[in-house]
């Protein structure tokens, strides 16, 4: 299983690519390269992030028989790899049109893009319950799809800081170059995928959880209390994410200093995976995430108080932010596709893709309510002005909503530990 772990790793770094280019760059391309309002941008995602989730429910009944095993999920998820890489790179050609038109376009392309990318990510996501194993072999694959993610964050993070640099011209030719070079990865490691899925082993229905009497506690929370903890996580780091360009492009002005911070906030979906490993290893499931969620929450607490006076405290402070929210949501992902695995609620082999389904149709939910409250904020304020960009007006938004995202997922996890002891 080593070699379709590191052909799965491959495929969720193309992926990640894909996925943190539009959640970080997406809301600064359409404001600032092709000069559409703030509240345009806003509901063009929203709409964009709905689409994708009733795609997702859908598309996860519809392939519902169809994607029993790795080597089916392998074959599925390539022709919306195909597809999807496709219409992003006419996404990226908006600048080059008309400005009456650009607002349509935009919108039709994005709507599309992710309707594609969601008959790709059903598959793709499924793998995590169909890989054979227990849940401890789950909460591994499930940390390398985040260090995958980390490594892909690290590289838009470095990317971003040359695309937000320069006039609209300069931005929309770099944009434009830099989709040409993601899109390609991404179908070769996918194609990869495909091959090493064909040789894979399926998933054995099995009721064991891999227990380790020299482990701290674990819990099991509840499908529903999954979801409600992923909407929150997922929605603070679609505020942070989209947040963060707009705030590099005025507090950061020297181009290294842009580049290094920008990297190294997405080191932390890196660089705290071994981390959240060897606290899982000593203290349990209840362990990692009241630190992930401790991380968080300083994090946005030091960004709030100290980002706007130097670009070490803005990385540092940033890098916690981004490591406790994947912390989060690694868990919460491998937690979910373990009760998908045992079926806890009666899922099948056939019904488990819609149970996919929903599970991130409800991650796109909360990143639609997101993007609309980051195109209202912007819609009111002079994000331009570097005051503005270093005070509470930009930054109380962007810390507020992780700080309390963090604060609650502790009270939870609290909770949800105590009831398991």
């Amino acid at each position: 299983m080593r070699k379709f772990s590191a052909l799965y790793g491959a495929a969720h770094f193309g992926k990640s690519l894909i996925w943190h280019t539009s959640g970080m760059l997406f809301a600064f391309f359409l404001t600032e390269i092709c000069a559409i309002p703030p509240t345009s941008m806003g509901w063009i995602l929203a709409c964009d992030m709905l689409f994708s989730a009733a795609a997702d429910a859908g598309f996860g009944r519809l392939l519902r028989g169809h994607v029993g095993s790795l080597a089916k999920a392998g074959r599925l998820q390539l022709p919306g790899v195909v597809v999807s890489g496709v219409l992003l790179l006419a996404f990226t050609a908006t600048p080059l049109l008309p400005e009456s038109v650009r607002i349509a376009y935009a919108l039709v392309l994005c709507v599309s893009f992710r309707l594609a990318y969601s008959f790709q990510d059903i598959p793709e996501n499924s793998m995590l319950y169909l890989v054979e194993g227990d849940t401890r072999r789950r909460l591994e694959l499930s940390s390398l799809r985040f260090v995958a993610s980390g490594l892909a964050a690290v590289a838009v993070g470095a990317a971003a800081s040359l695309l937000i640099g320069g006039g609209p011209d300069q931005r929309a030719s770099r944009f434009l170059a830099f989709a040409g070079t993601i899109v390609p990865l991404w179908i070769l490691v996918s194609y990869g995928l495909y091959l090493g899925s064909r040789s894979g082993n399926s998933a054995r229905r099995s009721d064991q959880t891999g227990s380790d009497p020299r482990r701290g506690r674990d819990f099991s929370m509840r499908p529903t209390t999954l979801i409600g903890l992923v909407m929150l996580v997922a929605g603070s780091g679609t505020v942070f994410g989209n947040l963060l360009p707009y705030f590099a492009a005025q507090a950061l002005n020297g181009g290294f200093s842009r580049l290094a911070s920008l990297a190294l906030i997405g080191l932390g979906n890196v660089a705290c995976q071994p981390l959240w490993g060897w606290i899982g290893r000593r203290s349990g499931t209840v362990g990692v995430c009241r630190a992930a969620a401790a991380v968080t929450a300083s994090g946005a607490a030091l960004f709030f108080l100290g980002a706007s006076r130097h670009a070490a405290i803005a990385a540092a402070s940033g890098l916690l932010i981004e490591a406790g929210l994947n912390g989060l949501s690694m868990l919460i992902w491998a937690s979910f596709a373990d009760h998908v695995a045992r079926s806890p609620l009666g899922f099948s082999i056939r019904s488990a893709t819609l149970a996919m389904g929903v599970f991130t149709a409800s991650i796109k939910i909360a990143g639609a309510v997101s993007i609309l409250m980051v195109g209202q904020l912007l819609s009111r304020i002079d994000y331009h002005d570097i005051v503005v960009a270093t005070s509470w007006h930009l930054l109380g938004p962007m810390t507020i909503v992780p700080f309390l995202a963090g604060g609650l997922c502790f009270l939870v996890t609290w909770r949800e530990g105590s009831a398991a002891s």
